[in-house]
């Protein structure tokens, strides 16, 4: 497969590139550690084999990850969604901001707002760790 070709293949692929990479294996020491002979695993990335369903479980399995993390596409990572700008509103759904985060900057909320809005951290999370903090004594 040319590097230039994307598709679910290529894209499950990398996936399982940077999970394997983010758990702090090579894939010599991935195969070892599933009992595997070199490049099991490392053909299958390159697409010189298949890569299975089973494949990426096993991997999976060996890393202690979800396999869903490889299967799932990622989180948006752009900016604001289209319709948002084209209507100027931050329509946030259902979130909505506590009493103690409504003195924050515009920009702030905002922020915080679409952040949970596109599932990345809920306004619940920023809370309990603004608390945290304030204990602390690390923010005022």
């Amino acid at each position: 497969m040319a590097e230039s070709e994307r598709g679910p293949r290529k894209e499950i692929a990398d996936r399982l590139k940077e999970l394997i990479e983010s758990r702090g294996y090579t894939l010599k020491d991935l195969e070892e550690k599933m009992g595997r002979g070199r490049g099991y695993v490392a053909e299958a990335l390159r697409g010189s084999k298949r890569l299975t369903v089973e494949l990426v479980v096993e991997v999976a399995a060996a890393l202690d990850a979800d396999p869903q993390q490889v299967f799932s596409p990622p989180r948006r990572r752009h900016g604001w969604s289209s319709e948002i700008a084209e209507e100027g509103a931050g329509g946030a759904g259902d979130a909505e901001l506590p009493a103690s985060m409504q003195d924050a900057s515009e920009v702030l909320q905002a922020l915080l707002l679409t952040l949970a809005e596109q599932g990345v951290v809920s306004v619940a999370e920023v809370e309990a760790r603004l608390r945290q903090l304030r204990a602390r004594g690390s923010v005022a």
